[in-house]
Parts: structure tokens; C-alpha cells; sequence
């Protein structure tokens, strides 16, 4: 008698661990699926900022517009214009930042990446960027888009001078950094 009662002791510790096991496994399975979703909702809140309007027409504007817009006017008064270029910049670096840091992988970046790419082609925004660089260099500030300057950096997307000459003649100077006009 006693060995069925250890026999049934056995087989009752054996099935809930079994159960509990089973148990576990569906519950990491359930995180983990909840974890892809608010990545998803994540990234596409992202993308949601990049198809912002006014985002969308400043990389419009950086991708199409072949007038000017980065001049000797730009800085002037804290236009609107200004103001919506360091937002989508910003943005660029934001997406850089999460990038750099892990936070999301290559397949993912990869939905940010074209238009990156496609806006840090623009040679005016490489213009601005080569000011901005420079004046937050001159002046011991805080560097602006830092994470997107990694990029570029890691990327070989502008030529060397860009980060080590502050007085390459390929760039006009819109910002007083102390590079003689």
C-alpha cells in the first residue's frame, strides 16, 4: 500500500511539474509576443512622426526643392523654416540614437534608412550640418544631432574635411564660428 501511495506521490509531482513547465514556457512565449507588439507600436509611432506634414515637407524640401534654402537668411530671427529643419533633423539623430544604441535593430532601421540617406544627400543639409558642426565645436556647446554626426562619421557620408577642415572652402558659412567670410 505504501508503495502505490509513493507511486501516486511521484506521479502527482511529476505532472505538476510537467504542468508548471508548460506553464512557464507559455508565459515567456506570451511576453515575448507582447514585447513584438509594442516594438511594432513603437516604430510605427515613429514612422508616424516621420509622415508628420510638416516633417514630410521638409524632407520633400531636402530631397526635391533645387532653389536655395540654406542662405545667409536662414539664421535670421528663428524663422519657421529653421525651426522645422532642426525638427527633422532632430528626428534623424533620434532614430540614429535608438540605432547606436540597440534599441532597434538593422531590419528595423532600415524602414528610416532611405529617407536618412536620401536627406543627407541634399547638399544644402550638408551645408547646414558642416555649420552647425562647427559652431557647436568653436563654441564648446553641446553637439547638435550628435548621434546623426555618428552616422555620417560611421557611414564615410561626407568627406573627411567636413568634420576636420572648419575652414573648407567647399562650405559657405552662415554661422559665426570664427571661420573669416
Amino acid at each position: 500500500m505504501n508503495n502505490l501511495i509513493n507511486i501516486f506521490n511521484n506521479l502527482q509531482s511529476f505532472l505538476m511539474s510537467i504542468f508548471a513547465i508548460f506553464g512557464g514556457i507559455t508565459a515567456i512565449l506570451q511576453w515575448n509576443n507582447s514585447i513584438k507588439i509594442k516594438r511594432a507600436e513603437y516604430l510605427s509611432n515613429l514612422y508616424d512622426k516621420l509622415n508628420n506634414e510638416t516633417i514630410k515637407s521638409i524632407i520633400y524640401m531636402f530631397d526635391y526643392n533645387k532653389t536655395k534654402w540654406y542662405d545667409e537668411n536662414f539664421h535670421k530671427g528663428g524663422s519657421q523654416l529653421e525651426i522645422d529643419v532642426d525638427e527633422t533633423l532632430n528626428l534623424f539623430s533620434f532614430i540614429c540614437y535608438i540605432y547606436e544604441r540597440k534599441l532597434i535593430s538593422q531590419k528595423e532601421f532600415n524602414f528610416f534608412k532611405y529617407q536618412l540617406d536620401r536627406s543627407l544627400s541634399s547638399p544644402q543639409v550638408e551645408e547646414y550640418l558642416y555649420n552647425v558642426y562647427h559652431h557647436c565645436i568653436h563654441n564648446k556647446t553641446d553637439l547638435c544631432f550628435n548621434s546623426l554626426y555618428n552616422y555620417i562619421k560611421k557611414n564615410k557620408i561626407y568627406n573627411d574635411e567636413f568634420f576636420n577642415n572648419s575652414n573648407c572652402t567647399a562650405y559657405n558659412v552662415y554661422l559665426d564660428w570664427g571661420k573669416s567670410k
